[in-house]
């Protein structure tokens, strides 16, 4: 709707006919075209130069009994036209007993002159100046000007979503009485009906009007400051209305374009924002109405740098309620109407209001990520031209595949806004009662099969599956996968296997182990492995998946499972020489596995190795002389054995050695010279444990061993002395390399 305050000559000839019409009236609640115009009771309506044909649908309604108005002293009427008129239409409404002057409300009596909201449960009005003759109001207006300039823009509440449209062209008149506020050399101007009293006291009292004038100038340099630019407008101030809405506010904009004989500029003078009356009844509610205004005066900016079909209604919704969530700190609406969308893609299929609302948690992701500078650098690019995804990729600097993971990870654990987070998403999926959940994702159901049938299987290769799913996944969207456990199979779980979730595609996959309003991530790329998962269902841990597409564009179809894999059978195992040595056990054992080699793993998991005599040389100092000692140390008679559990992915064995240790100190006395020759005899028996880590097979071993010591001394002083120790023990963690059957 254009914000001009219309005023046209009326032909002399058109008065008359109106005269004649509002005269002649016979109180009918309808009205047909004849001769030019149509008669109500207290409503003429002539349609001067426009080419209209009597016989045809135009009709003028009294709709009073059916509509209020705030500011509205005369009846309502709805005036349906059949064509586009581009020529002036003249109305004249009798006054009746209203008062001209306004008493002592202070108004002037203006036509409004309305279109329907988007949803119809609404009128949005503009006024159009009146002449008062004789107790008739007489004004006129162009209604393909109207309608050109009634692009609708809504924001912040469900339902007005789209811009107005109109089966046939149909218009609503009224007379009302309002009164404006602007500021000296302010830029906006505000109407509101003065009619409405509330309390009695003004609808705005005069420190409100000066603060919501001030809010709105601030709004005005919070863009400027940014770097947009308002250049294609040229006529200020900007009229703001205030009427009763079915939505929060809306901006409206005239758009480019060729009308019969009118030609419409691409311009921004047109303009106009519409705020809510219930913000300003009960006193002005500043925190709600700035953020209204955040996000309506956005659409103005944006316009400044495209047009209606050059435009991209996601990304202005997007953009625009996220400046109105930043304003208030609270989730629009409309954000959280259509949450779910969100989970489409990132870049919508469908170009809508809708699907930019769904997507404001994106432009604060995106803000975070690369500062709000890209929403300026987008506009500048994608406006002009109407490319916005190039646009956004150069605003970006990169592809989305990049950071979309990122993202929806994000909004799941609440690094960005979000309306639900793990544990709602979780018990609702699980729910399946709600459509917004279930359009994104689904609940599986997790039966594990007995234990022989899961033994069976991975001895043959096999994945036995607990669980599967198909999913359709949008280009660069997500789907939630909600795992339920059927607690009566969860026994049938050997304990130190895990279920893998399995994805094949180009995806990515994310656990949330849930417990309570805490949770864990479990990063995966194709597959997550549920680490500890017995356990953690014991502990009421709850699990939801996040599969995200990763291609560009078109769905992908694939298939979600959760299944026990196959774990790694060994074929051989060999001792890579990297130990925690601790003293001449340990050294002895080690260098016996190194003479061991590779050692052969049967299709049971059974290995034995063994070396009658392997031999190495140990420095150590003396605890007589403080001299570097040489020792030579020898294993005889090693037994290296165990077992590796495919299905556990875990091994047990023993170890079975004899360690001799001989080194030889010479030191001087008092008295001379001595040799000391010290022999340890170490008796060892251990066991192990073997597990996969970090692609390696890790081996900890514990050993027991008890040591005959015999001391040899010769020179000026001879000793031969023998004993046992019992009781010692040493431990060595020892990387393996193994080579799968």
């Amino acid at each position: 709707m254009k914000p001009r305050a219309y005023k046209f000559c009326v032909s002399a000839a058109s008065l008359i006919l109106l005269a004649l019409l509002l005269s002649g009236c016979s109180g009918n609640k309808e009205a047909y075209l004849k001769n030019g115009a149509l008669t109500l009771d207290g409503i003429g309506v002539d349609l001067g130069d426009n080419d209209m044909q009597d016989g045809t649908q135009t009709l003028l309604a009294d709709i009073t009994d059916s509509v209020q108005a705030d500011g509205l002293v005369s009846g309502v009427y709805r005036l349906e036209l059949d064509v586009p008129c581009t020529e002036t239409v003249f109305v004249k409404i009798d006054m009746g007993d209203i008062d001209a002057n306004g008493g002592e409300d202070d108004g002037t009596l203006m036509l409004g002159v309305g279109v329907a909201s988007p949803d119809g449960a609404s009128v949005l009005y503009k006024y159009v100046e009146s002449e008062i003759t004789d107790k008739t109001a007489s004004a006129s207006f162009v209604p393909a000007e109207i309608f050109e300039n009634a692009l609708v823009r809504g924001a912040s509440s469900p339902g007005s979503e789209s811009a107005a449209e109109t089966v046939r062209e149909t218009l609503y008149l009224g007379l009302f009485r309002n009164t404006f506020t602007n500021a000296a050399n302010g830029h906006f101007r505000v109407w509101f009906p003065s009619a409405v009293r509330t309390g009695g006291k003004f609808l705005i009292n005069y420190n409100d009007r000066q603060v919501l004038l001030t809010d709105l100038e601030t709004v005005y340099q919070k863009y400027l400051s940014m770097g947009f630019e308002y250049g294609k407008r040229t006529v200020w101030p900007m009229d703001v209305y205030i009427q009763s809405l079915d939505a929060e506010g809306y901006y409206t904009e005239g758009k480019a374009g060729t009308v019969g004989s009118l030609v419409y500029a691409d311009t921004s003078d047109f303009g106009c924002i519409y705020l809510n009356i219930d913000y300003f009844n009960n006193g002005y509610d500043q925190s709600r109405v700035k953020a209204i205004l955040a996000h309506e005066f956005f659409h103005f900016v944006q316009l400044n740098y495209s047009a209606p079909g050059t435009d991209c209604p996601w990304l202005d919704e997007a953009t625009a309620t996220y400046f109105e969530w930043k304003e208030r700190g609270v989730i629009p609406d409309v954000t959280s109407k259509y949450w779910s969308l969100i989970f489409d893609g990132i870049y919508p299929e469908e170009n809508t209001g809708e699907n930019g609302y769904a997507r404001m948690p994106l432009i604060d992701y995106l803000s975070q990520k690369d500062s709000e500078d890209f929403i300026l650098t987008a506009y500048q690019d994608g406006g002009p031209s109407g490319d916005w995804d190039n646009a956004l990729q150069v605003a970006l600097q990169g592809p989305p595949e990049a950071w979309v993971n990122d993202f929806y990870n994000k909004y799941l654990s609440g690094g960005i806004i979000s309306n639900y987070k793990p544990y709602t998403l979780y018990k609702e999926l699980i729910s399946g009662t709600q459509e917004e959940f279930t359009r994104v994702g689904t609940a599986l159901k997790l039966t594990i099969p007995d234990k022989d049938e899961i033994d069976t299987a991975l001895k043959d290769g096999d994945s036995p599956v607990l669980g599967t799913v198909s999913l359709s996944i949008p280009a660069l969207g997500a789907r939630l996968v909600a795992l339920d456990i059927d607690a009566a199979t969860l026994k049938n779980l050997p304990d130190d296997m895990d279920p893998v979730v399995h994805v094949e595609g180009n995806c990515a996959v994310t656990v949330y182990a849930i417990k309570g309003n805490n949770y864990e991530v479990l990063q995966g790329g194709g597959d997550a492995k549920l680490k500890d998962f017995k356990k953690a269902v014991g502990e009421k841990v709850q699990y939801l998946v996040l599969v995200v597409g990763l291609q560009e564009d078109g769905r992908a179809d694939v298939e979600f499972s959760v299944q026990l894999q196959p774990g790694v059978q060994l074929d051989t195992i060999s001792f890579t020489g990297n130990a925690n040595v601790g003293g001449f056990v340990d050294a002895g054992i080690c260098e016996a596995l190194e003479s061991a080699g590779s050692i052969p793993v049967d299709e049971n998991g059974a290995f034995t190795a063994t070396v009658p005599l392997a031999g190495t040389q140990v420095d150590d100092v003396s605890a007589n002389s403080g001299n570097t000692v040489t020792y030579d140390v020898t294993a005889t008679d090693f037994v290296f054995e165990g077992t590796w559990d495919a299905l556990a992915q875990t091994g047990t064995g023993t170890v079975k050695c004899i360690v001799t240790s001989i080194g030889t100190d010479v030191a001087d006395g008092t008295f001379g010279t001595v040799t000391m020759k010290n022999t340890y005899t170490d008796t060892v028996t251990g066991t192990f444990t073997m597990t996969i880590k970090d692609g390696k097979l890790l081996v900890v071993l514990r050993a027991d061993f008890d040591r005959n010591s015999r001391e040899v001394w010769s020179g000026v002083k001879s000793i031969d002395d023998e004993w046992v120790t019992e009781g010692y023990f040493t431990g060595m963690d020892m990387d393996f390399l193994y080579i799968e059957r």
